[in-house]
């Protein structure tokens, strides 16, 4: 604003002034009583007032022009900018489209997963119930073979009696005779029946048999996931107690921790190794202030790393171009460890976000105004998703709120418990262009119903 003042006062001063001056020029031509172009002078004062307001004109133009770059694109680009904002909305439409497109095609495959898992469990129900049954029907056909067999038996003994007969009950055996023929026959059908049920029972021994494999199985899998259970409750309880010595005070160093960090672009093959040997310098001296205690031994050489880690880091980065270059303890260590291992990561330093990017958005229910910390919660979990959005994207370096002051964030939401309005969205957008060794300036807005109400 306090350009574009001066712009201003800069056109009108030089407008006067050459007013001023195009007036005394053409007084002095009337009094000279001068001629142009065979004219008369009445005529040339009027011609040379007309050039010194073309002048005017020009000059206010050219200063217009080339003071100010959004005066200069809207009277020249301005249809070329239209349209490249036209083609950019048109882009965002589709990519939403897509977007929608996948979420119903989640939200369907989500939904048929739900019904196949419902069915497979009914089925193994159903299974269940029906093994139960063929048992139930094996054991009663059992306990029939078994009173058929004993039928049988005393049937066969019966025939025999009759056959030792004397010959004085011959007539009385040639009754019985008929008796037994007519036993033989249902012995006969007894054993076909019996054939029928035994096949019977293999058949239902078959399916039981599949039934109890299939049970295997699903015990097998049962049994894994157990195991694989275990597996994690003992990895809680390392980090639990990992947990416990860290919050003691006994470890010094965790695995992972950052020791060196730095951008490098390595354009004299000469000076690589004076890079990394200062990123060594430093990681030396952070290792050495946290084991070393109370009295740390800064000329102490604590940080170490291999030599082949170091060629390796120098073939990597040794194309001339910008890496993000740290160096990380390989494990955790205590005070007063005289040996800090530490290995390198390397990673290109690319742009990851641009200005005014949206970075993470949390749409807001209706607020309660009696509750002073209602709008931390929300505010909290703007900044988790914004901070686990930018890990993930890639960026290294720190995740701030402007300048990283945390009253910033406090006053925010409490700009927001104290609202007139209601607010349904905040969001949490790129102050700048950010790379991959960071830092990300994080600024939070707070809208009510599409409209700007408060910036941190």
């Amino acid at each position: 604003m306090t350009s574009a003042f001066v712009l201003i006062f800069s056109v009108l001063i030089l407008g006067g002034i050459l007013a001023a001056l195009g007036d005394r020029l053409g007084s002095k031509v009337g009094k000279a009583r001068l001629t142009l172009f065979n004219l008369r002078p009445k005529q040339t004062a009027v011609v040379v007032t007309v050039m010194t307001g073309t002048v005017i004109a020009a000059s206010t133009l050219g200063l217009l022009f080339g003071l100010s770059k959004s005066l200069r694109q809207g009277v020249f680009q301005l249809d070329e900018i239209l349209a490249q904002r036209r083609q950019e909305l048109l882009d965002v439409t589709a990519e939403k489209e897509q977007i929608e497109q996948e979420l119903a095609t989640a939200r369907s495959d989500r939904l048929e997963a739900e019904q196949e898992l419902q069915e497979i469990e009914g089925r193994f129900a159903e299974a269940q119930t029906q093994l139960e049954r063929f048992r139930s029907q094996a054991a009663d056909l059992q306990a029939d073979i078994t009173a058929l067999t004993t039928e049988q038996r005393t049937l066969r003994e019966q025939r025999d009696r009759l056959q030792t007969q004397s010959e004085s009950l011959r007539a009385q055996l040639n009754r019985q005779n008929t008796v037994i023929e007519e036993r033989s026959q249902q012995i006969v059908a007894l054993e076909n029946q019996q054939s029928q049920l035994q096949a019977e029972i293999n058949d239902r021994d078959n399916r039981i048999a599949q039934l109890d494999q299939s049970i295997a199985q699903k015990d097998q899998i049962l049994t894994g996931l157990e195991g694989q259970i275990g597996t994690l409750e003992e990895q809680v309880n390392i980090l639990e107690a990992s947990y416990i010595n860290f919050r003691s005070g006994n470890v010094a160093l965790t695995t992972g921790q950052v020791l060196a960090f730095g951008v490098v672009r390595i354009l004299d093959p000469s000076a690589a190794n004076q890079a990394i040997d200062q990123l060594l310098r430093e990681a030396n001296r952070n290792a050495v202030m946290a084991t070393g205690g109370t009295n740390p031994d800064f000329e102490a050489r604590v940080a170490q790393i291999t030599n082949a880690q170091v060629e390796q880091l120098l073939d990597q980065i040794a194309d001339g171009r910008d890496y993000v270059v740290r160096l990380l303890s390989a494990g955790n260590y205590l005070q007063g460890e005289a040996a800090v291992q530490v290995f390198a990561d390397a990673v290109l330093n690319e742009q990851i976000f641009r200005e005014g990017e949206v970075i993470a958005t949390l749409s807001l229910e209706e607020l309660s105004l009696q509750n002073p910390n209602a709008a931390r919660r929300p505010v909290d979990f703007l900044l988790g998703a914004a901070q686990f959005r930018a890990r993930r994207a890639g960026i290294l370096g720190d995740i701030q709120v402007e300048d990283g002051n945390v009253s910033r964030i406090i006053s925010f939401a409490e700009a927001i418990n104290s609202s007139p309005e209601p607010i349904t969205e905040i969001r949490a957008i790129a102050t700048e262009n950010t790379f991959t060794a960071g830092p990300l300036r994080l600024e939070l807005i707070a809208f009510s119903n599409g409209r700007i109400v408060i910036r941190s």
